[in-house]
């Protein structure tokens, strides 16, 4: 018995020795981390008011991509920072919310940021959009229940994601997406102003950015994407509530790393829509967000969460000599947790319409990232809830149209805001 014996350990002892290194067998980071996942789908019927050239109120139908409100809380065992993606289009009106997770948890609110998806086919009420002559009063009082829907699913869900807190290792990458292109159409040649469509020409930002953590055992917990493209595949024919291609965006990615959550941070998108866009056809904005979610899989499938480099351990006799080169853990990376904030005074514009949601053009995302010091840098708009509707480069003010008629702000503002948040990167170094 005792040759059977030996030749099972040694059989053993081969097998274990073919079983490359992974982020299990590195010193832990340093880092927390916990997500959890709320579903914030409302009832068919829902109010659906998101385009002006609308014929319908009411939503018939919910996409099967469902609509999420995902939550990632951070630490470094001392502090935490809680970011939650949310499939709607602004974060306008959501002021309660943000105060109630940080009263809830303790978190201040200082550490917490709500971030919009900006689907345009989400639950919406206004009165100036769609059809007019509608009833409000129903509609307002469904918009009511919903936000009392949202308000307990996201708070929930960050008192979840706080429970699930554990340690982790991250790191990211940056490569570039194929489905947006600058919707700034210029018409000039035909006496019009620009106006909101497809310009092959104009400024584009197709930076896909991804950050992977890794739970202890190197498992794929969860997955940040960053990309600048408004949610407008579907528009003003869609009746479907949906969060337009970033669900699907998320579940391929998912689907792709099993055990990870995903969760989509939108990019400085002003400027920057789908491809193709302008249909009630649904099919689209899931294909659209399949090539997304399949470009920002790839980029997390290699992202390396903890150092990990071949080494040299000798050589092999086969036919042809070979080196022996297996994947070895020398430790983890850097994981510091650093947050900085700045509210900037910019050069407003002779009017102030109503505060909704910054919509900063791509060349400011892109020249943010262009300037960072760091590895991997994401900008994400969508996020704060103050601040007033699009922000314009200086170029494009004199080519005039939707995007410039509406903003609140002056020339050089947007100059002031890359500026500012290029001299902020010391501190988080």
């Amino acid at each position: 018995m005792r040759p059977l014996a030996a030749i099972l350990l040694l059989s053993i002892s081969l097998r274990a020795d073919l079983v490359e290194q992974s982020a299990k067998n590195s010193k832990p980071s340093g880092l927390l981390a916990g997500a959890a996942r709320a579903d914030i789908t409302p009832s068919i019927g829902i109010p659906h008011l998101n385009w002006g050239s609308q014929t319908h109120v009411e939503a018939i139908g919910i996409d099967p991509a469902g609509m999420a409100a995902t939550a990632l809380v951070l630490s470094d065992g001392a502090r935490k920072f809680v970011m939650i993606d949310i499939d709607t289009l602004n974060i306008n009106g959501m002021r309660d919310i943000h105060e109630r997770i940080a009263h809830t948890t303790g978190i201040p609110a200082s550490h917490i940021r709500l971030a919009a998806t900006h689907t345009h086919s989400g639950p919406m009420f206004q009165r100036e959009k769609g059809p007019l002559g509608a009833d409000p009063k129903p509609y307002e009082k469904m918009m009511a229940a919903y936000h009392t829907l949202l308000s307990d699913r996201i708070t929930a869900a960050v008192v979840e994601a706080e429970k699930n807190l554990r340690p982790v290792h991250a790191w990211g990458a940056k490569g570039a997406g194929s489905i947006n292109i600058n919707r700034r159409m210029r018409a000039s040649s035909q006496g019009g102003p620009a106006a909101v469509g497809r310009n092959p020409e104009g400024p584009l930002d197709r930076d896909l950015i991804v950050i992977r953590i890794d739970d202890s055992d190197g498992n794929p917990y969860a997955v940040l994407v960053n990309y600048p493209c408004h949610g407008i595949v579907l528009t003003y024919e869609n009746k479907m509530i949906s969060p337009d291609w970033v669900g699907m965006m998320r579940k391929t990615v998912e689907q792709a790393m099993p055990g990870a959550l995903c969760l989509f941070f939108q990019g400085a998108a002003g400027d920057q829509g789908p491809v193709e866009w302008g249909t009630g056809d649904l099919s689209v904005a899931h294909r659209l967000g399949r090539i997304l979610g399949h470009q920002a899989a790839a980029l997390a499938l290699q992202v390396e969460t903890t150092r990990r480099v071949p080494h040299f351990e000798g050589y092999v006799e086969s036919t042809a000599l070979a080196a022996k080169q297996p994947w070895r853990v020398e430790g983890p990376r850097e994981s510091t947790l650093k947050f900085v904030s700045k509210t900037l005074d910019l050069p407003p514009r002779r009017y102030t319409p109503r505060e909704i949601e910054d919509e900063p053009f791509s060349g400011i995302g892109a020249a943010v990232k262009k300037a960072s010091p760091l590895d991997v840098t994401m900008f994400c708009g969508y996020s704060s809830g103050k601040g007033g509707d699009y922000m314009p480069v200086e170029t494009e003010y004199p080519y005039g149209g939707y995007e410039v008629e509406r903003t609140p702000y002056g020339v050089g503002a947007a100059e002031k805001l890359i500026r500012e948040t290029i001299a902020l990167y010391p501190q988080v170094q």
